[in-house]
């Protein structure tokens, strides 16, 4: 509910922490290990920056809520942060891009925020207005696992999707990188 949300909003310092963790220390690590491995040996650098990539991207807001709803965790602060860390990325994950990996590109801020408004903003708005009415008549009552299951069963066919379709095209990395990356992951 939005009085959660509210509640969840003003925890500024745990916040911080999140983030931190999630935009500074994941990067940090991901960069140092991904390195070490490039040092030794262990790893290409076409692996490499594309390990360097994701561990620069925020989080999504659908993995947030789904595991915290599953571990027991305040959804309220996990969709709050998730938001935050999707908006805050917008702005940094470009720049630590450049810095990190080294390549050139263009992106348009506007565009790019236009889109995040549009497909994480504003269906949160219209969830959170809608949702006093829909409890006003009835409607959520007692379907709360129901739609917590059709939420998580939603992630899982998008990430089964996107696993069929990444076979279906073929993955464009060699044997041996892709045998790296499975030994890395392992």
């Amino acid at each position: 509910p939005t009085s959660e949300l509210a509640r969840a909003a003003v925890s500024v310092r745990l916040h911080a922490l999140i983030q931190g963790f999630n935009l500074l220390l994941i990067p940090l690590t991901t960069v140092l290990s991904c390195n070490a491995l490039l040092a030794a040996g262990l790893l290409q650098p076409a692996l490499r920056d594309g390990m360097v990539v994701m561990g620069l991207l925020p989080t999504t807001i659908n993995m947030c809520v789904a595991l915290s709803r599953s571990s027991g965790g305040d959804e309220a602060v996990a969709i709050f942060n998730a938001v935050l860390g999707n908006l805050l990325g917008v702005l940094l994950t470009p720049y630590l891009l450049l810095k990190l990996v080294g390549s050139a590109g263009a992106l348009s801020a506007a565009d790019t925020l236009q889109k995040l408004a549009t497909r994480v903003l504003l269906p949160l708005l219209v969830g959170q207005l809608l949702r006093p009415p829909l409890q006003g008549a009835g409607v959520l009552a007692g379907r709360r696992k129901l739609l917590s299951r059709s939420s998580e069963s939603l992630l899982l066919l998008i990430v089964y999707s996107t696993f069929c379709d990444t076979f279906l095209r073929g993955f464009g990395v060699p044997p041996a990188t892709l045998a790296g990356l499975l030994a890395f992951v392992a």
